[in-house]
């Protein structure tokens, strides 16, 4: 039984959808299935046309037919009785608890379920790891491997451990509104993580995301005097509103008066 409000149409994909990802997870590998709707066959047949609103439910349905055997046969509604059967039932004995037919009750649509797509996070370290292998020196003698973690070569001091983008914005956090509450400038904040010896490619603009999201830096930074928007130069006369000087007693060049 369906419990959102729905075209006839719709409610024909909804069923025929949820019946086959029932199928699925119950593991059926042969698949027949009739309905009544024409336009429903005919569309998942490519027989009909498609419009935009109910592509989302001829697409879901051809994700779910990847059966050893999958059939869907259009049957007259006068032939569909079983069908129409328990339509009435789940219409008509919603109350009786003494039923043995089981019905299933749809709160919200199948095709309208929240996707969340997850990214893969990539690590910045795995090709320079990949070429070090491969002894590919040049193209990243700045870096050296060592005991399977990957360091960035240092002149100013001991050599920097490089680590994940996750990781540093962790540690940049730490660093400005951690335990100590720092609050660092943007140069400052790159410079500690520096001498703590770790680094990665985006560091400075990671830190440059942090101070400028910080209340703290906001309130107590000095504050800007600078125009939101460029000043405009304006001569003497602009100055003045034209109702005060009769536009009769100047001259061409507006700047002298006649007699």
């Amino acid at each position: 039984k369906i419990g959102f409000s729905v075209s006839n149409n719709e409610a024909e994909y909804e069923t025929v959808i949820k019946g086959l990802q029932l199928a699925m997870a119950g593991g059926a590998r042969k698949v027949q299935v009739h309905s009544d709707s024409h336009l429903v066959v005919g569309q998942f047949q490519e027989e009909f046309g498609v419009k935009e609103d109910r592509k989302k439910y001829v697409d879901e349905m051809r994700k779910l037919k990847e059966f050893d055997s999958f059939e869907l046969i259009q049957i007259p509604r006068g032939e569909n009785g079983r069908t129409d059967l328990l339509s009435k039932i789940a219409q008509s004995l919603v109350d009786c608890k003494s039923r043995s037919v089981t019905l299933l009750y749809l709160e919200k649509s199948v095709v309208d379920a929240e996707v969340v797509e997850i990214e893969e996070v990539k690590d910045w370290r795995a090709p320079i790891l990949k070429e070090l292998k491969e002894g590919a020196i040049k193209a990243v003698r700045r870096f050296f491997e060592h005991a399977g973690i990957l360091y960035k070569r240092s002149y100013a001091g001991s050599h920097l451990r490089c680590v994940t983008k996750e990781e540093g914005q962790y540690m940049l956090r730490e660093v400005h509104e951690g335990c100590n509450n720092d609050h660092s400038k943007l140069g400052a904040l790159v410079a500690k993580i520096l001498r703590a010896g770790y680094f990665w490619p985006t560091m400075k603009e990671d830190a440059k995301a942090i101070v400028r999201k910080c209340l703290q830096c906001h309130k107590h930074g000095p504050l800007i005097h600078q125009p939101a928007e460029a000043m405009k130069t304006m001569s003497y006369l602009e100055r003045i509103p034209n109702r005060l000087i009769p536009t009769s007693n100047l001259t061409s060049n507006n700047h002298n008066p006649k007699p």
